[in-house]
């Protein structure tokens, strides 16, 4: 599926709760989009260098891009005896409609030469190494069914055929990792009716608290 807007965040808490044993609730606190490429650049690149270079090429920030080298260094066709790498680049943006237009850009190599030249990165030669593949990013809170322990994984595939089933496309889920401490939660004792006055006219106060568990869990990619 090339279409990321189609991403429904009740879909996807719905999904969640069906496909995954122990979990009551679902909070999701923060839905982003990504495209991620590879790129072969010259080897002497910095972190910062390929960062700026992409961000002009897609007029955005720096800091809506990530860039790591993934490779050891290997000659560059194109570049004669000079090195390169491969780095791994991934462009984040808040809105699902531009998605398109960036994986678009980000197979444009003259495009990316140009805007390196401009930050004064002279002779540098890019290829695709990697095609663009357009994600969802979700980060979210999970909530354990009454005194069940934390939820600890998710089930990526049962995620996948729940969340196809409910949008009609086809997903592949990344595997979810979940960061931070367990927070318990505790249900409000309940308050006995009227009609449950003893004979002395006290109230009763139940005894039942229900513990719950609460994981925060970063979902890498659901890759549309």
């Amino acid at each position: 599926m090339d279409d990321v807007t189609k991403f429904n965040v009740e879909s996807f808490k719905e999904s969640l709760k069906s496909s995954q044993e122990g979990v009551d609730d679902v909070e999701v606190q923060s839905v982003g989009y990504e495209v991620n490429v590879q790129y072969d650049l010259p080897e002497d690149l910095t972190s910062a260098n390929v960062q700026e270079t992409v961000a002009k090429s897609q007029g955005v920030t720096s800091d809506k891009v990530n860039a790591s080298k993934v490779t050891a260094v290997r000659r560059l066709t194109g570049l004669g005896r000079r090195l390169a790498a491969t780095w791994d680049v991934t462009i984040k943006t808040e809105d699902a409609s531009a998605v398109d237009a960036i994986a678009t850009k980000a197979t444009d190599v003259e495009a990316l030469q140009a805007a390196a030249q401009e930050i004064g990165l002279s002779d540098v030669v890019a290829q695709v190494a990697k095609a663009p593949e357009k994600k969802v990013a979700v980060q979210f809170k999970v909530k354990s069914k009454p005194n069940a322990a934390a939820v600890q994984e998710v089930d990526s595939s049962k995620l996948s055929e729940s969340l196809e089933e409910k949008l009609g496309v086809t997903i592949e889920v990344a595997p979810v990792e979940f960061t931070g401490v367990e927070e318990e939660i505790k249900s409000p004792p309940i308050i006995a009716e009227p009609d449950d006055l003893e004979e002395d006219g006290a109230k009763t106060l139940s005894c039942f608290v229900a513990f719950q568990m609460a994981l925060l869990g970063v979902m890498a990619g659901v890759q549309l």
